[in-house]
């Protein structure tokens, strides 16, 4: 027996963003451009200056992750680059045989949710 989810795409620019429907929950998209406008109305500056603060933060997490350091906001929480051990995997298209092919080792960002980050999904 198949089921079917129901999916509804709805824009409501009152929300300046996207709101999914998916089987009745409602899911709210906030993108980089709806973060810049709010980040420049909780600071009080135009939406070019939120931008420059956005980007700026951005920037230095991508540079401190990229130099393989670590970055904690405290509360909120912190991003790490992590190791991931090369592993043996079923193919998902294609080789008919069922041999096992080998996925090599990478690395991978990981981010652990703060307090009261958490605190707010609850």
């Amino acid at each position: 027996m198949i089921s079917l989810i129901s999916f509804k795409l709805f824009y409501f620019p009152l929300f300046k963003g996207l709101l999914y429907f998916i089987g009745g929950i409602r899911l709210a998209v906030l993108r980089k451009g709806d973060i810049t406008g709010r980040v420049a109305a909780e600071l009080g500056t135009s939406r070019v200056q939120g931008e420059n603060a956005l980007n700026a933060v951005l920037k230095v997490i991508q540079d401190a992750l990229g130099a393989g350091d670590r970055v904690v906001l405290t509360g909120f929480g912190s991003f790490s680059v992590r190791s991931v051990k090369s592993r043996k995997v079923k193919p998902i298209r294609g080789d008919k045989s069922g041999s096992l092919i080998t996925v090599p080792a990478h690395k991978r960002i990981g981010f652990t949710a703060g307090a009261d980050l958490n605190k707010v999904a609850k």
